[in-house]
């Protein structure tokens, strides 16, 4: 975040300045981090591993091989291109052991629009808290489904909280600690970092199931 006081004309015109280029760089850390959250631990190096990474038949996962160890791989379904509540269901009772299943359910714009019109002949449930939470979202089960404009296109992510669980370290937390402000030594101008460090964990892939080839 940069600050010239010369340029904003006094230290209320700083601040005023340096509050929305805060801002900003809150607003680009929560796009990264949402973006991030999908990754496939392949594009971004500085990107954590997200879904795409975890839930997963092939990838490496906390130096275990989904290839070699069957036991670990996630929910895969790869085929699926139009979403229906047959394959859903499918891919819900794959993720579930007796009363451990699913408790949300995240999908790309076309994927949940599909849903709402397949719920249309029915009366729709909605779940107040997560509606608060900023997020529009149906019930599917026992779980949450909601629309994530960050979900690449394509994909619905079934996902068990209890297993998949978001690690920060405890000096480096979410949104981000901000370093103090510092003056380069050929800048007229003061910046300061805003950090995070942390990983996505999964403790059960195979409670966690990915819809990635739809193309509703």
């Amino acid at each position: 975040v940069e600050s010239d006081r010369l340029k904003n004309a006094g230290a209320a015109k700083v601040l005023d300045h340096l509050k929305t280029e805060i801002e900003i760089a809150e607003k680009t850390a929560k796009n990264k981090f949402g973006t991030g959250m999908y990754s496939n631990g392949t594009t971004d190096p500085l990107s954590i591993a997200g879904i795409r990474a975890i839930i997963s038949t092939t990838a490496t996962v906390g130096g275990i091989s989904q290839s070699t160890y069957s036991w670990w791989q996630g929910q895969v379904d790869a085929t699926t291109t139009n979403f229906s509540l047959g394959a859903a269901q499918t891919m819900y009772e794959n993720c579930m052991e007796d009363d451990d299943k699913p408790d949300l359910i995240t999908a790309y714009p076309g994927a949940f629009n599909r849903y709402w019109s397949l719920l249309q002949p029915q009366q729709r449930y909605q779940n107040s808290t997560l509606g608060a939470a900023g997020f529009e979202n149906l019930r599917f089960n026992q779980a949450d489904f909601a629309v994530d404009s960050y979900a690449p296109s394509g994909t619905v992510a079934f996902i068990n909280t209890k297993h998949l669980i978001l690690k920060s370290h405890s000096q480096r937390d979410f949104p981000g600690k901000m370093d103090p402000f510092q003056k380069p030594i050929n800048q007229d101008a003061t910046i300061a970092h805003f950090l995070w460090m942390g990983a996505l964990v999964s403790e059960e892939n195979r409670k966690l199931g990915i819809m990635n080839a739809l193309t509703d």
